[in-house]
């Protein structure tokens, strides 16, 4: 049975200071991509999702097609329902969890190979230009990978014996199939 290491003892302090840079380093790097190279609606399932957002946020769940897998639509939705529009709305969604994305994959790397590596991972994450291009898509890509790593993470601590976690992450994995089912 393969145990990971143990990463070396970080203090919380540090973990916020690296978390804040590296969600800084990837707000800025997304906001200088979808500047250098303005976001299009480029796909059919990209006009599927802005539709569906549309009609839930008129509270029309009617009009929702049945292949449309709800999460994603629905947080863009319920932005503009408060009035938002839905294109900028289902955007910011994207960009959102675009950049949270740094934070399970810090904290995954940190557990499982220390600090330097962590750092190392989340410098990756916030500069990968395939990443920045889906944080201004219209599209559950951010969604589905934030949902997908918080999982995984979720699954190594409950192997560690924490048991919120193990309650957390089929939660997690549940919340996941509803952004991206296949």
């Amino acid at each position: 049975f393969w145990t990971p290491p143990v990463a070396e003892a970080v203090s919380k302090r540090f973990i916020l200071l690296d978390l804040c840079g590296a969600f800084a380093l990837a707000a800025a790097f997304r906001a200088l991509f979808l500047a250098v190279i303005p976001p299009l609606l480029d796909s059919a399932d990209a006009l599927m999702y802005l539709d569906a957002a549309k009609a839930i946020g008129a509270g029309r769940l009617s009009e929702v097609g049945p292949r449309v897998p709800l999460l994603y639509p629905l947080i863009a939705g319920t932005l503009h329902g408060v009035g938002i529009s839905a294109e900028i709305a289902c955007r910011a969604v994207s960009l959102v969890f675009g950049v949270l994305l740094v934070i399970p994959l810090y904290l995954l790397a940190l557990r499982m190979f220390g600090r330097s590596p962590a750092r190392i991972a989340v410098v990756a994450v916030a500069l990968w230009p395939w990443l920045a291009d889906w944080s201004g898509r219209i599209a559950p890509e951010s969604t589905a990978l934030l949902l997908w790593f918080s999982g995984v993470y979720l699954l190594l601590r409950a192997v560690d014996g924490r048991r919120w976690a193990m309650w957390t992450a089929p939660v997690i994995y549940f919340a996941l199939h509803l952004a991206r089912p296949e």
